[in-house]
């Protein structure tokens, strides 16, 4: 079986339609209680949003039989969304899947537009050993009557080793063209996998018993655009941080706003709304990112009296870990410094890259960046403070 799937979303089909809302609920609703003839739910594997693609490799797999071949066009995001997990797992604990050609946004295929392209190969009822990625691909790399070419760049990923890397979520890491690029790629996922993610409990970052929250910017533009102007440099203004003022510059995260930074663009960048939506000192990320852009995640402080833009990620510390870093490195702003820092490294930019479903940075990805704070932090604090020790 050879086929490309849909590639539609269910909310996609009811975009602009003045119920669309209730007939995308009712629809994936009868998609995931709908039963085949043996009276067992035809689809296992929708989770979160129903998209048609996901059913279509669902089902190309049930109607082929075992030892059958099935060859798909699929979104990449497939490889490594969240809500693709379950149809991974089929994929490799009931079939085997053996190889798929990923093509990346711009490789100038009729299909895909903005998204990348990838090509899975599936032996169904099999055992999965062995996946062999190939890619990214260009179109050069296409060969006529073989397929690809011989020299198109590839990586093995075995069993054992694929399952510690990914906790059995069976994602296909993202991996650069070039081989210095490729190897780097490879030692950051080896060295960061078993590492606590940025979210979890009891580890040296966040002892306490509540758990560190990834939210966005409380200001949604559209809703507040009155509130928002331009920045005159008047005394008086509110900084409105946005995605765009987040720069990475000299090897650390910056605000590249004019309240900060002379000579910076100004437009829609203050505030002028109720004082409530100021905020504390924060640690934040932009949460949508250009695919052209050197860095995937960038990290910056931003200090107390600005508000947030919802196209700006950021972490909600519980406060025994704010106490803990002002404690530690004499102020909040100081320990959240300290943090950007090691969440600005290279290892975990790679890491990003390499997981990273699309080009928005949601939640879910940050929450599972692996980050651990080694036991050296508190010497590491005190040279940073030694200009006030005796």
């Amino acid at each position: 079986l050879i086929s490309r799937p849909p590639w539609l979303r269910i909310k996609d089909r009811f975009r602009g339609h003045p119920d669309g809302s209730t007939l995308r609920k009712e629809l994936s609703s009868q998609l995931r209680e709908f039963k085949g003839t043996d009276g067992k739910a035809r689809f296992s594997t929708i989770k979160g949003n129903v998209n048609l693609y996901r059913l279509y490799i669902e089902r190309s797999l049930q109607i082929s039989q075992s030892g059958g071949r099935v060859r798909l066009v699929v979104p990449s995001s497939v490889l490594r969304e969240k809500s693709s997990l379950p149809l991974r797992k089929l994929l490799v604990e009931s079939n085997c899947w053996d190889s798929v050609w990923s093509f990346p946004e711009d490789s100038r295929l009729l299909f895909g537009g903005s998204q990348g392209v990838s090509v899975i190969g599936i032996t169904v009822g099999e055992e999965t050993d062995v996946l062999t990625s190939f890619g990214p691909l260009l179109v050069d790399d296409l060969a006529p009557g073989r397929g690809l070419a011989s020299d198109s760049p590839f990586f093995e990923l075995e069993r054992g080793p694929w399952s510690s890397w990914t906790d059995t979520s069976w994602a296909v890491p993202k991996m650069p063209r070039d081989d210095v690029g490729r190897s780097m790629t490879i030692m950051a996922i080896g060295k960061l996998a078993d590492k606590p993610r940025l979210v979890e409990e009891g580890t040296g970052l966040n002892p306490s018993g509540r758990a560190i929250k990834v939210r966005v910017g409380e200001v949604e533009s559209s809703v507040w655009k009155k509130e928002i102007c331009d920045w005159t440099g008047k005394d008086g203004e509110v900084p409105f941080i946005r995605a765009a003022h987040i720069n990475f510059k000299d090897g650390k995260g910056v605000l590249g706003h004019p309240a900060f930074e002379l000579n910076s663009e100004g437009g829609k960048s203050a505030w002028k709304g109720p004082s409530e939506m100021l905020v504390q000192s924060r640690i934040v990320c932009q949460s949508v990112v250009n695919p052209q852009s050197e860095r995937r995640l960038v990290w910056a402080v931003v200090p107390e009296g600005c508000v947030l833009g919802n196209s700006v990620s950021f972490l909600d510390l519980p406060n025994e870990v704010k106490d803990s870093l002002s404690e530690k490195f004499g102020s909040l702003e100081g320990g959240l410094d300290f943090l950007a820092g090691r969440l600005n490294s290279e290892e975990l930019d790679l890491w990003s890259r390499a997981w990273a479903a699309n080009n928005n940075v949601n939640n879910y990805e940050i929450e599972m960046l692996p980050f651990e704070v080694e036991e050296d932090v508190v010497p590491f604090s005190l040279l940073r403070n030694e200009g006030r020790l005796d």
